[in-house]
């Protein structure tokens, strides 16, 4: 589910799917939360995952 949240004062872009412990992905330099779609997929039927859009990316 993609969600765009106010994060002090800051508009922050992430998408999360799953149940269980939290698991936050995060891009490098140039990349965004689309790039982490692979280990999103792996990961998601076992945690609940983050993929957040750092400011200025995405």
């Amino acid at each position: 589910m993609k969600k765009i949240e106010q994060i002090y004062g800051v508009k922050t872009a992430y998408i999360t799917e799953g149940e269980g412990l939290d698991m936050i992905l995060l891009h490098g330099w140039g990349q965004n939360k689309e790039m982490m779609q692979a280990i999103f997929d792996h990961y998601k039927d076992r945690y609940r995952v983050f993929a957040i859009d750092f400011p200025g990316f995405g």
